[in-house]
């Protein structure tokens, strides 16, 4: 299963992204085996294991979206805000159904 997950942030929100990390490293199952982005503007940020930075640059949120989406190159992706935090378990199982439902329901 090729599915990415996008976390698309702006720097002013950094204060939200220790809490994201936090819920992320608790609830997220790294067995799932989706590459995980963090995509914020331009200030330099130490990720959590298994996160790969992919700075925007400034721009439009729409912008910024369209840059990531371009360099990312896939036909689908599970998108996620700064503010987003899981709080509970998001196990392989479940994205897995999540991702399956997507593409045979016609969403």
């Amino acid at each position: 299963m090729t599915c990415p997950v996008i976390i698309q942030t702006c720097d002013k929100y950094e204060r939200f992204w220790d809490g994201l990390f936090c819920f992320m490293s608790k609830h997220w199952d790294s067995s799932i085996g989706s590459q995980i982005f963090f995509c914020n503007e331009e200030s330099k940020v130490s990720l959590p294991r298994g996160f790969h930075h992919l700075p925007t640059g400034r721009g439009s949120f729409v912008e910024n979206l369209r840059f990531i989406l371009n360099r990312i190159g896939e036909e689908h992706v599970f998108y996620m805000l700064e503010d987003f935090w899981p709080i509970a378990p998001m196990r392989r199982e479940m994205f897995s159904d999540l991702h399956k439902f997507f593409l045979t329901s016609g969403a």
